[in-house]
């Protein structure tokens, strides 16, 4: 496989052959995002260095074969401790992992964000290294799935329910930028939208996602910027599709959500593409 290198270590974002699941490497980096969530579990190991996040109202260390858990939504930042870490995530879509629910199961809610497992530092490795190798899409699933499900098992307690006491004005927002990400919308619409006062709306939408307005929207973007790129979309028309002031902010914005430049987060869908018609 190969890697893309800079001066700040190496990384390589790229899709798997299965439906919902995507891949992250990092090796030797020196890195910092700042608060943000995905739309999916996050699961990874770390292979050397120490790691930190801050989630759940804590300050969590995670040195090697730590493994991190954590649940959609879950609004978290991250930085590396030492000169350079090293580290391996997936990130499993809720859509994908229902399919193979059974009768009435619910997907699961993981207890810690970050557990010390040599055992399970070993899997999850070897799962993501399976991915840098063509294999039968069954065994992909199989591999994913199963493993998921011991991991659920093991380290989850309630199921994940999503909360039915969220604000409505919230709620009205969170469709609002959905549907209009692409705009440049300001928070006198939003407030006109949801009839409260801009103070109030702004304060009401970070207690309940944990995240401002703006650092909302931004995700959305780069979740609709993935999938252009993946399609081979040009970044600079990206950039102008999605609302970004230019090319610039867009690039950095990617950077500090993804962890990766939107031509190398492009560039690991090509690798796994090859991967997957070889």
């Amino acid at each position: 496989m190969r890697i893309n290198s800079s001066t700040e270590g190496e990384t390589l974002f790229w899709r798997s052959p299965l439906d919902g699941l995507e891949l992250f490497r990092a090796k030797n980096t020196n890195y910092s995002y700042p608060k943000h969530s995905h739309n999916a579990y996050s699961i990874g190991v770390i292979e050397a260095g120490v790691s930190v996040n801050y989630c759940r109202g804590k300050k969590q260390y995670s040195a090697k074969d730590a493994i991190i858990l954590m649940n959609p939504e879950e609004v978290h930042t991250g930085y590396s401790d030492t000169e350079k870490s090293s580290y391996r995530m997936l990130y499993l879509s809720e859509d994908m992992l229902e399919q193979n629910l059974i009768n009435n199961q619910r997907l699961p809610s993981f207890k810690e964000n970050v557990i010390y497992s040599p055992k399970w530092a070993r899997t999850i490795k070897k799962i993501h290294q399976s991915f840098e190798t063509a294999q039968s899409k069954l065994f992909y699933e199989e591999l994913v799935f199963t493993s998921f499900s011991k991991l659920s098992q093991e380290f989850a307690d309630e199921p994940l329910i999503a909360s039915t006491n969220e604000h409505a004005a919230v709620k009205q927002v969170k469709d609002y930028l959905e549907d209009n990400y692409m705009h440049d919308i300001s928070i006198d619409e939003l407030a006109s939208l949801t009839k409260l006062n801009r103070a109030y709306l702004m304060r009401t939408f970070q207690k309940s996602t944990a995240l401002p307005i703006y650092s909302y929207l931004l995700q959305i973007r780069i979740r609709h910027a993935k999938n252009m790129l993946i399609n081979g979309q040009d970044a600079s028309q990206i950039a102008l599709d999605l609302g970004f002031s230019d090319q610039s902010h867009f690039i950095r914005s990617f950077k500090r959500i993804t962890g990766s430049t939107p031509f190398r987060f492009a560039k690991g869908h090509y690798y796994s593409r090859n991967i997957k018609n070889n």
